[in-house]
Order: structure tokens, then C-alpha cells, then sequence
């Protein structure tokens, strides 16, 4: 969670300021799997937090987190709009409904939700 990779965060540089660098290394390297999954919210109280701390390497890992964050998200939006641009059946368009719904993707779901109108409207 964002408050214990703020802790770990927090935990390094108290051990850097009184020279245990030892327990800061320790602190870092479990820091870093930890920040991999994180989701975006939490990302970015930690990069504020790491920024607050002056400590950049860790607010560039936190960025670079949201960065890929980010990406994943859009290729993941572009194989909803894909699969929807793909469907021929009605079964089709609904998953792409209850996807776009699940992942909070508004636009997507509203879009599919038209296509759904238009295929119904065409089979009555």
C-alpha cells in the first residue's frame, strides 16, 4: 500500500540521515517491488512524498510506474475499442460492455451501448 512504501520511503532516509547505510539499502531494495504494484493513486502520494523528501530516485521510480501505468491502461482501451469495432454478435458487444463498465471506461461502455442499439435495432 502507498502508506507502507511511504513508511519504507520514510525508514531510508531516517537510516541515511544517521549513517546506517546498510538499512537504507535494505529499505530501498524492498521498495522497489513494492512500487510495481502499487496502482496510480498510491503512485502519485509516493512521488509527492519522495519529492517532499528530496529524494528524486525514488520519485523517478514512482514516475516511471505511472508511466507505464498509463501505457498498460491505453493498450488495454485500445483492445476494448478493437474488440468492439470487431464484434459481429450481440454476446460480443455486451463483453465489451461489462469490460468497459468494470475497468470505469465511460466512453467506451457508451460507445458499445450504441453499438448494441444499432444491432438490436437491426435484427427488429
Amino acid at each position: 500500500s502507498r502508506k507502507d512504501a511511504i513508511l519504507l520511503l520514510e525508514m531510508a532516509c531516517a537510516a541515511e540521515s544517521n549513517g546506517c547505510l546498510e538499512f537504507t539499502g535494505k529499505a530501498q531494495a524492498a521498495l522497489r517491488p513494492l512500487v510495481g504494484s502499487l496502482p496510480s493513486a498510491d503512485l502519485e502520494g509516493l512521488r509527492d512524498a519522495a519529492k517532499r523528501l528530496g529524494r528524486n530516485d525514488v520519485a523517478e521510480l514512482a514516475q516511471d510506474a505511472l508511466t507505464m501505468a498509463a501505457l498498460a491502461e491505453e493498450a488495454k482501451r485500445s483492445e476494448a475499442r478493437a474488440m468492439l469495432q470487431d464484434a459481429e454478435g450481440l454476446s460480443e458487444v455486451v463483453d465489451v460492455i461489462s469490460d468497459a463498465t468494470g475497468q470505469g471506461w465511460s466512453d467506451i461502455a457508451d460507445e458499445a451501448v450504441g453499438v448494441l442499439r444499432t444491432k438490436v435495432e437491426a435484427v427488429l
